[in-house]
């Protein structure tokens, strides 16, 4: 309720009254608290509180039905992990291509020895020079409609 007494201290203007559980002792003492005020905003007031009762009622039949839970879901969010998704699995692509690339050229004996590159993976692709063999037709396909999509872009 908002009182002119109080109007010289802004914080102090409104005052909360609580209200008793029961419904109709609740609506008794709006009743009596807005005596002085129009009828139209004494309704008001009173539809609002229907409302609430009414939804915090539908709440606690909810938690005794044990319902499904709803969660929310932020689009937002959910677009940026996609975007973001999206971009890893090109960059992972192009640096994919790029290695397959340079480790053709160190077969093909291009270089003289090994520059910046780790020795692990350098002894795991020697091992393994019969499966790529395979891959490496794979490879070439895909590498060149890597190229033609960048060149798209």
């Amino acid at each position: 309720m908002k009182t002119a007494e109080r109007a010289h201290t802004p914080k102090d203007l409104w005052e909360k009254v609580k209200l008793d559980k029961c419904y109709r002792i609740a609506i008794e003492q709006m009743e009596e608290n807005l005596m002085y005020w129009p009828e139209f905003l004494k309704h008001k007031c009173k539809e609002r509180f229907t409302r609430i009762r009414q939804m915090l009622v539908r709440k606690r039949r909810m938690k005794v039905k044990n319902t499904e839970n709803y969660e929310t879901v932020s689009r937002k969010a959910e677009k940026r992990e996609k975007s973001r998704e999206k971009k890893a699995e090109k960059s992972a692509l192009i640096e994919r291509h790029i290695e397959q690339e340079l480790l053709k050229n160190l077969k093909s004996g291009r270089y003289e020895g090994i520059f910046n590159y780790p020795l692990k993976n350098f002894e795991k692709v020697l091992n393994k020079e019969e499966i790529e063999v395979e891959k490496e037709d794979q490879s070439e396909v895909s590498f060149f409609i890597l190229r033609l999509k960048l060149k798209l872009k």
